[in-house]
């Protein structure tokens, strides 16, 4: 199902409200390895203001993706809430021509074309800054053996790592003087 609601009876309506509930099981531009577990659930409360609508939403997903040290699953559960205020291109355009700052309008809210808002971007960008920037199944996680290959949080592998970093390469000459 989409993530699309129609704010036409919004838009021009100071103080009308409207509640909506949407899932689903698709989000666009979810890249990079990450993945969505299941519906993207949104229950969202919107409010019509002058050539504004606010937006409160709870947002709740699971999302999955591979540990960056060990190629091991992990899996966040996100549940969070989003506040917008949201603005029509239309709307924007009006302001800007009767000497709104655009640039002012288009950072403080978010812009949405015509009366349609497409909540997959808006609660992408969310979901994103939800997530850490490294991923980790634990903190700890050892990761790989570079030689072999083997995960390191299973215990030590049974390779031979006699390689010694070259950094430290003039002190092992140091040792065997």
């Amino acid at each position: 199902m989409a993530l699309i609601v129609d704010l036409s009876s919004l838009r021009q309506n100071p103080g009308r409200r409207m509640s909506v509930s949407l899932d689903s099981d698709k989000l666009d531009g979810l890249t990079n390895g990450l993945a969505l577990n299941g519906p993207v659930q949104i229950d969202a409360e919107l409010v019509g203001g002058e050539r504004r609508v606010a937006l409160h939403a709870r947002v709740q997903a699971t999302i999955e993706t591979v540990c960056d040290m060990c190629l091991a699953p992990v899996v966040y559960p996100l549940d969070f809430e989003i506040d917008e205020i949201l603005m029509s291109t239309h709307d924007v355009d009006v302001l800007a021509e009767h000497g709104g700052d655009r640039e002012q309008l288009e950072t403080e809210n978010w812009i949405y074309d015509d009366v349609h808002l497409d909540l997959n971007y808006l609660v992408l960008n969310a979901i994103l800054t939800q997530l850490p920037l490294r991923h980790l199944c634990r903190p700890d996680c050892k990761g790989l053996c570079p030689h072999c290959g083997a995960n390191l949080n299973d215990g030590p592998c049974d390779c031979e790592n006699t390689e010694i970093d070259p950094r430290w390469a003039i002190l092992a000459q140091l040792q065997d003087e």
